[in-house]
């Protein structure tokens, strides 16, 4: 086992055997965006930092047949801002292809693979499910309406074999003391 400096969230590895790990580093009241490439030994190839708002932690990595390397991010400032959702296209020397920040929702988590990238946040109306090509296009999202007395969220999801997208959650609901308890599953 080896020791790196920074945190690490996420990992995969090349089609060359190559791993990578992306996560972050720094101090707060400032993170940056850490992703490393390792040889199958461990041994660092490159590491390299990026910077979005002011607190940016990844959160997962896929390597693609080609080389490159998406990674998705959260990014937000440390006082008044919500987690916006960011996804880095790096090539296979972490150089950066395309980066780019989604706004409008609250970023609560994201699964890439080799097929897109699924996201999802949160507004006060409910949840949204975005759907992303690897070249960070919206291909289409997807709201999921609460009501007043109810709060969605979703906790995971992932692509189907016919291309579809699965989402799994809960429904929570107020009780008398304003403490939210779970509902219903959402699948």
């Amino acid at each position: 086992m080896k020791a790196y400096s920074g945190a690490c969230f996420a990992v995969t590895v090349a089609q060359n055997g190559d791993i990578i790990l992306a996560g972050a580093a720094g101090k707060y009241p400032k993170y940056d965006v850490l992703v490393m490439r390792l040889d199958k030994h461990g041994n660092v190839i490159w590491s390299r930092t990026y910077s979005g708002l002011e607190l940016d932690y990844a959160s997962n990595v896929v390597a693609l047949s080609n080389g490159d390397i998406i990674v998705t991010a959260y990014t937000y400032e440390v006082f008044g801002s919500l987690p916006k959702l960011w996804v880095l296209r790096l090539d296979g020397n972490g150089n950066v292809i395309w980066s780019k920040i989604y706004e409008g929702v609250s970023f609560r988590f994201s699964s890439v693979s080799t097929k897109g990238i699924i996201a999802v946040g949160t507004t006060s109306s409910g949840v949204v499910v975005f759907y992303l090509d690897q070249n960070g296009k919206v291909l289409w999202s997807k709201m999921i309406r609460s009501n007043s007395n109810n709060t969605l969220e979703i906790r995971d999801a992932s692509f189907a074999y016919d291309g579809g997208i699965v989402a799994v959650g809960a429904s929570y609901i107020r009780d008398e003391r304003y403490h939210m308890r779970p509902d219903d599953a959402i699948v």
